[in-house]
């Protein structure tokens, strides 16, 4: 960061670097606080995490909300897919957990959640500008898309086991009649 700093000063020649140091180191207050504020919904996050696990099986909330945080570093840096993050709180869950299968299907449970909530936030902020008359001609198609996001979201967390995961490899194959079977 200070290199691409140095060289956008050079680049721009006239500018006084003392009054940019300043500036930037001002700044830096207001982002430890931002950083810091984000830490409160990540640990809540862990902790909604956990809600995934049967009871027996459920990792810490330290260890959740570290995956957490490690997958939306991560997925900050490479935000274009959000494929990373979720390989690396995959990996943070394989050193906590000893089925590799249970961590796998948690990170998937977690990412449909996370889609499921953001749907909902999408609805419900389309209804509010419908609600205010401040609409424009994407509003109505959002809004059928989020909707739509809502079923398939909403049917995951309904045959969800109430007990968190499936806690035998073969239960999830005998509710789908065979259909997840690896072999074949």
């Amino acid at each position: 960061a200070a290199g691409g700093w140095g060289c956008g000063v050079r680049v721009l020649g006239g500018v006084d670097t003392g009054g940019c140091a300043g500036r930037v180191c001002g700044g830096v207050p207001g982002l430890v606080g931002a950083g810091g504020f984000d830490g409160l919904p990540m640990i809540v996050k862990g902790v909604a995490w956990r809600g995934v696990w049967p009871v027996a099986q459920r990792p810490g909330v330290r260890v959740l909300a570290h995956g957490v945080w490690i997958r939306e570093s991560v997925n900050g840096v490479l935000p274009v897919a959000r494929i990373g993050g979720e390989i690396a709180a995959y990996r943070v869950l394989c050193r906590a957990v000893a089925s590799r299968a249970d961590a796998a299907a948690s990170v998937a449970a977690d990412m449909a959640l996370s889609v499921l909530s953001q749907s909902v936030f999408a609805l419900a902020g389309l209804c509010m500008l419908f609600a205010v008359g401040h609409t424009s001609v994407v509003a109505p198609r959002l809004l059928t898309v989020a909707g739509a996001l809502l079923a398939p979201g909403a049917g995951c967390v309904l045959v969800r086991p109430p007990g968190g995961l499936p806690a035998r490899p073969g239960a999830g194959d005998r509710r789908s009649g065979g259909r997840l079977r690896a072999d074949g």
